[in-house]
């Protein structure tokens, strides 16, 4: 079975320099006795949800 993700926006207030602090995060979805749970991994974090997007393609690849 091949492993499932969910792209996830992550949204805090501006940071006091005015830097946008919307970044992407990819989640791990899985089946926990037929409802879906997902598990949060911070070291997945992107600018923008296309990079996002390619993380997931890639992994798909291999």
């Amino acid at each position: 079975m091949a492993q499932k993700y969910r792209i996830q926006r992550m949204a805090n207030i501006k940071a006091p320099n005015g830097a946008e602090a919307t970044h992407y995060e990819v989640w791990d979805v899985f089946d926990v006795d037929g409802e879906e749970r997902v598990h949060r991994n911070h070291d997945r974090a992107f600018e923008t949800e296309a990079e996002a997007q390619a993380w997931i393609e890639a992994q798909d690849d291999k």
